[in-house]
């Protein structure tokens, strides 16, 4: 006699009916062939749930990329599935842009095929879908202070008829693309185009931010521009330190001089808070982001800066 109603152990697996990286409750939904008596979830946030219902709804706090796990157990045993960064959650959407450029005759020749920024990687419909907004479901984080590396890839053209591609961030979010916020303005007939997003350490952190990619059949266009031929599709990213001790980095003005004035410029990675200078063999200490020092007399030396425990020294 099968009191549980189970014939065999279970097998665990799951999907999410809301993936808008808007959203901040989820609701999954146990997708698994054989089900069970129990299933107990992981959210990636630190919370947890047990119940006897095969799906559920969580509400994450902040925004972030979780990893989601599923338990699923009765009488025969026990299965586990873990997707890593199942959910990702940017919480709001940047500025609305105030121009939405419209494509005349839309085109498989020119436009935008696929697109991989660190963890986003997604195809598109190559010049047929015109302009899209896509800041609701299509997102990546980006690294201030590193090269974060951008891929678009357009349909193969003739070397006389190359895709131009321009791309436009709007570090500001204030709902125009300047002239300042151009990334990349290059052409490309390779069907292949890749460029470094830099963003500078003061830029706004933690913050929706909205990313235009351009792809015309001609290069007389800007980020509102009415195109003839091309693509225009608009994600979302967010600048965001990873959660990791600071590394220790400066420069000074110069490296030897006359006067024994230096003046010393912190370049650090990773938003240290607090600062320990050690000039020389005890020479001198300080605590300011940039200070400087006058060495009393001729010399060499070492200097110490300690954002955190990874200390560097020059």
């Amino acid at each position: 006699v099968i009191v549980s109603g189970f014939t065999t152990r279970p097998e665990a697996d799951f999907e999410q009916l809301d993936t808008s990286l808007c959203q901040f409750t989820r609701e999954f939904n146990f997708s698994g062939n054989v089900g069970g008596s129990s299933y107990q979830w992981f959210f990636g946030d630190g919370n947890t749930r047990t119940t006897t219902l095969p799906n559920v709804t969580h509400t994450y706090i902040n925004p972030g990329t979780y990893n989601v796990e599923l338990r699923v157990s009765n009488s025969f045993g026990s299965d586990t599935v873990v997707k890593p960064n199942a959910v990702r959650i940017f919480g709001s959407v940047p500025a609305l842009n105030n121009c939405s450029p419209t494509i005349a005759n839309a085109s498989s020749s020119y436009g935008i095929t696929r697109v991989r920024l660190g963890t986003l990687d997604y195809t598109s419909g190559a010049g047929t879908e015109g302009y899209r907004d896509n800041t609701c479901n299509r997102g990546a984080f980006l690294t201030p202070g590193v090269a974060n590396v951008l891929t678009i890839f357009c349909p193969r053209s003739n070397p006389g008829f190359p895709s131009f591609v321009k791309v436009y961030i709007d570090w500001n979010n204030n709902g125009r693309f300047d002239n300042s916020e151009t990334i990349l303005n290059s052409q490309t007939t390779s069907g292949q185009i890749t460029s470094n997003i830099n963003p500078a350490l003061t830029v706004l952190q933690n913050t929706p931010l909205r990313l235009r990619m351009v792809v015309s059949s001609n290069n007389t266009f800007n980020a509102c521009s009415n195109l003839a031929q091309g693509e225009v599709e608009d994600i979302v990213v967010i600048c965001k330190y990873p959660d990791r001790a600071p590394q220790a980095r400066f420069g000074t003005t110069d490296r030897a001089n006359c006067t024994g004035y230096f003046q010393f410029t912190d370049s650090s990675l990773y938003l240290p808070t607090t600062y320990r200078w050690t000039f020389g063999n005890n020479l001198g200490t300080s605590t300011q982001r940039n200070p400087n020092f006058t060495f009393s007399s001729p010399g060499t030396c070492l200097l110490y800066t300690s954002p955190s425990p990874r200390d560097r020294t020059r």
